[in-house]
Parts: C-alpha cells; sequence; structure tokens
C-alpha cells in the first residue's frame, strides 16, 4: 500500500507583511494618544476638583464668621492656599478727627481701638490728615502707641496685617554716589520704619529706600532662635503718599502686598544667593514676649 502525502507551503509576500505592520502601528499610536488624553483629563479634573474645594471652604469660613477670606493661586508651585482670618486687634483713629491738624498728642493718651482695647502714646505724635479722616503722625524715633498683650494675640498659626501708611524718606547723600531707584544697594535700606508689631513674634514695616517687610521671630536671637525677614526691592512705596500695606503668613509662604499687588520679596541678606540656598520659612509664629506696638521707640 502506497501512502502517497501531499506537503503544501504557505506564507505571506512583503506587501502584506507591511501592511499589518502598519496597522499595529497605528493601533498602538492611537492607544497612547487616548491613554495620555484620558491621564491628562484626569490629572486637570484632580486640580480643578482641589481649587473648588478650597475656594468653597474660604466661602464658607467667611459665611459662618462674618471674617473676610482669602484664596490664593501660585501656579508656580501648583498651590492653592485658603486664608481665614480673625480680626484680633484694629486701630482707625476716629477719635482724632475733633483735634486741630498738627496738634501734639499727649504723652500717655489712650486711642480706643476694636473691642475696646486702648493703645497709649509715647513720645512725639502729632494729628494730621489721614488717606480718609484723620491719622497719627510719628515725628520721631521715641514715637509709638503700645496696647498691652492679650492672649488672642497668639498667632501661632499664620497672621495678616494690613495698614495704611505714608512716610518721609530721607535725602540722598551725594557721597553715596548715584541714586538707585530700585534693587537692593540704598544705604537707606538699612533705617527700619515699623508700622505694627509684637517684639519676638512679628513686625511689619518699611525700609527707608521704599520696601516693605515681614519679620518672624526674634532678631536678636537670630543666632540660637529661629529667625526670618521677608523683603521687597526699594523704590516700590513712594514717600509723602498714602498706600496700603498688607502681609500675610500661613506657616509656610509670605505674601507681601502693596496697593494690593503682590510683590517679589527676598530674604534678608541673600539678594545675591540662589533661592535654593535661601532658609526655610519657620512653620509658626511665635508668641513673642511683649506689648503690641504700633509703630516702635527705637524703629
Amino acid at each position: 500500500m502506497v501512502i502517497s502525502r501531499n506537503y503544501t507551503s504557505t506564507g505571506v509576500t512583503l506587501i502584506e507583511l507591511l501592511v499589518v505592520l502598519s496597522i499595529i502601528t497605528i493601533v498602538l499610536g492611537m492607544s497612547v494618544s487616548i491613554f495620555r488624553s484620558f491621564g491628562e483629563a484626569q490629572t486637570l479634573e484632580v486640580a480643578a476638583s482641589g481649587v473648588s474645594t478650597t475656594v468653597r471652604a474660604a466661602r464658607n469660613w467667611s459665611i459662618t464668621s462674618g471674617m473676610p477670606s482669602r484664596v490664593l493661586v501660585d501656579p508656580d508651585r501648583r498651590r492653592v492656599s485658603a486664608f481665614g482670618f480673625e480680626t484680633v486687634a484694629a486701630w482707625d483713629f476716629e477719635d482724632l478727627d475733633g483735634i486741630a491738624e498738627g496738634s501734639p498728642l499727649q504723652v500717655g493718651k489712650s486711642i480706643s481701638g476694636a473691642f475696646r482695647e486702648t493703645a497709649q502714646v509715647t513720645g512725639h505724635i502729632e494729628v494730621c490728615k489721614g488717606s480718609i479722616g484723620s491719622a497719627a503722625l510719628f515725628v520721631n524715633d521715641g514715637a509709638a502707641m503700645h496696647a498691652r498683650y492679650l492672649p488672642r494675640y497668639n498667632m501661632k498659626r499664620g497672621l495678616s496685617a494690613e495698614a495704611w501708611v505714608r512716610f518721609w524718606q530721607p535725602p540722598w547723600q551725594s557721597e553715596d554716589g548715584v541714586e538707585p531707584h530700585g534693587g537692593y544697594s540704598d544705604p537707606r535700606r538699612e533705617m527700619k520704619l515699623a508700622v505694627i508689631g509684637i517684639p519676638g513674634s512679628f513686625e511689619m514695616g518699611l525700609l527707608a529706600d521704599g520696601a516693605a517687610y515681614l519679620e518672624i521671630g526674634d532678631p536678636d536671637s537670630a543666632i540660637d532662635g529661629i529667625f526670618f525677614r521677608a523683603q521687597t526691592e526699594g523704590a516700590l512705596v513712594f514717600p509723602d503718599r498714602w498706600v496700603h500695606l498688607r502681609v500675610t503668613f500661613d506657616g509656610i509662604d509670605v505674601v507681601i502686598e502693596i496697593d494690593g499687588v503682590e510683590h517679589y520679596w527676598i530674604p534678608d541678606g541673600f539678594e545675591m544667593v540662589d533661592p535654593q540656598d535661601w532658609p526655610i520659612t519657620r512653620g509658626e509664629v511665635p508668641t513673642g514676649d511683649g506689648d503690641l506696638w504700633i509703630s516702635h521707640p527705637n524703629r
């Protein structure tokens, strides 16, 4: 018996192989594109949800407390922060409306503030015209107002301080060379003009070159303790003109605003240092060990 087997060889042509490979490549490309688009959509949805949650938290705080709140969006750090505020002290100098402009205030005179708080006058302070109504003109280095420390001044979790200010700038000395306009080289930068603060806790103020600053901690214990000063460049605050100054610290970031505009700041002494090597801002505001001062006898 003879058995015959027929062997048949099958295969694909080169053209067929190229067509199949092209189809596979197109399908894979579509899959990667669809997956990437899905991932970006998920990331955008998560980010939008985070912003919405933060804004809602700030809104709820304002509704329940009756106090303002703010939302800070930092696209560079991809961070959204909500600030809820509780007023712990405020002075508006309405008590001075009936006093003639230029009249000196008696040392020891009490100036009424919110919550029946009072601040006592020290040094030479005169009545002057404010942005609205009356204001206090602090004439010499010893001029200030101080209010006794209260437990609610403990701003460990952060603070926001604001004031309408107008300052006198010392004249430029010709021996110092060409007067700078901005930057960090003006020698008048060494003169601090305190606006409000608690010694050892915080201080907001101006530098005589037209910069604004915020100090956290005690400068006298900068070596042993923790101290941080954020300050803007000069010539941002113009002399002899009323401006609105506000500083905010939430335990992580510092925000310095002049007339509602946020300005870039650097740590004191780190003007020529890469930002990656800057000191880390402390996570809380120390309690301090003194009264609350409007201006300061030494600054």
